[in-house]
């Protein structure tokens, strides 16, 4: 992983912001950071131009974590968003599997038995643990015969942290890729 440079000044223009494409100006701030023979990766000082964890690897795999980790925050209003929601990130993650597992399977069998099979066999271990994780939650409706006596408001509440555990499990799921 490169080292992240904060630059607070420009005393020269360093070019164009990698991510947004303006100009960055003299005088304003800017990061760049640089991976082993490669060239500079210049972003300016908006927020949203800063380095995610996904720029900062050269690694396709943990690219792809970062990106599920990124598109999958689990915030559905109901449980058929967040049934939808695990539904896609299961297909990611098959998907993911699929691509680690060919990657291991076209390795000549002296290497499947060194230090980068044994990783790869490690990552679709994983994999599968995180496929198995989010395939068993249940997504259960809440019973409403014990809530005939209660207001409304104790209903939304009981609703609301219903979703969030639900919510939780999910992120928990994906939180050990």
């Amino acid at each position: 992983m490169p080292k992240v440079n904060r630059v607070e000044s420009a005393r020269k223009s360093p070019g164009k912001c990698s991510h947004c494409g303006e100009e960055i100006a003299v005088g304003s701030p800017y990061v760049w950071w640089q991976f082993r023979f490669r060239g500079k990766i210049v972003r300016c000082g908006k927020s949203a131009c800063g380095p995610k964890p996904a720029d900062l690897t050269s690694s396709e795999y943990q690219k792809a974590i970062y990106a599920l980790h990124d598109n999958y925050k689990f915030e559905g209003a109901t449980l058929d968003d967040l049934e939808s929601d695990r539904d896609n990130a299961v297909s990611d993650l098959e998907s993911l599997r699929d691509e680690t597992q060919e990657k291991l399977d076209n390795m000549p069998e002296s290497l499947q038995q060194g230090n980068s099979g044994t990783l790869l066999q490690e990552r679709v271990d994983a994999l599968e643990s995180a496929l198995s994780d989010l395939e068993n939650v249940e997504f259960d409706e809440l019973d409403d015969s014990s809530e005939e006596d209660q207001s409304e408001d104790a209903k939304k509440q009981r609703l609301e942290e219903h979703l969030e555990a639900k919510r939780d499990e999910l992120r928990q799921a994906l939180c050990n890729l």
